[in-house]
């Protein structure tokens, strides 16, 4: 039961990635405004969802914005995950394996201060809801399932990977690596606020990156 509350959860949250989608451009203000909304959507129905399928065993942040130490850690986070990326890149280079996603990014595009707000809005959107899900509503419900600790988080970093096959096989594999990593920061005891923002740190830097080259 609680694995079919898994896979039935993520497919009505994520619905729309199954769907035909719709003519709005990848990458433009109107997308990264629509994904922000998405997030938030997301984020407060796994906060509602998860508190009364798991109650206490759903761990969340005691306090609605994060403390100083938070936003350090999730800094720490992301500053790792980006080493990590940085590394995939070049290795994906070398054997001339490119991301089909990041390929449809606009080069150069301007840096106005709205592109960047909203930008940023979508990734701390996306940062909640996935890290929501996979390290916290997805461990919690596969350990209720039976799997031990360990397992549940090797599993949702597994599913993590195959949720970014759109990516190509790198991106998948990279999206594994990073759930490894988010996966090491939750057991060792790091909560929500830090890896969100972790996880909205990188994905951040990668969009300002792509837009300056």
């Amino acid at each position: 039961m609680p694995i079919l509350v898994l896979f039935l959860v993520y497919a009505l949250l994520w619905l729309d990635l199954f769907l035909p989608q719709s003519p709005i451009d990848p990458f433009s203000l109107s997308w990264f405004g629509i994904l922000a909304f998405k997030g938030s959507l997301r984020t407060a129905a796994l906060l509602w969802i998860g508190g009364r399928f798991l109650g206490e065993d759903f761990a969340l942040p005691e306090r609605l914005l994060p403390r100083p130490r938070e936003i350090l850690d999730g800094l720490g986070i992301g500053a790792s995950i980006s080493a990590f990326a940085v590394a995939g890149a070049l290795l994906a280079s070398l054997a001339k394996i490119s991301n089909p996603l990041f390929a449809l990014y606009p080069q150069a595009r301007a840096l106005r201060f709205t592109t960047i707000a909203l930008m940023a809005a979508a990734c701390l959107g996306t940062g909640y809801s996935e890290e929501l899900f996979f390290r916290f509503f997805a461990v919690g419900a596969l350990s209720k399932a039976g799997f031990p600790r360990s397992a549940a988080y090797l599993l949702s970093g597994l599913i993590f990977a195959l949720a970014h096959l759109g990516q190509g096989v790198y991106g998948a594999v990279m999206a594994g690596i990073f759930a490894l990593v988010f996966s090491f920061y939750r057991i060792r005891g790091a909560r929500l606020h830090a890896l969100a923002l972790g996880h909205a740190v990188y994905d951040l830097a990668i969009f300002l990156t792509l837009s300056m080259v």
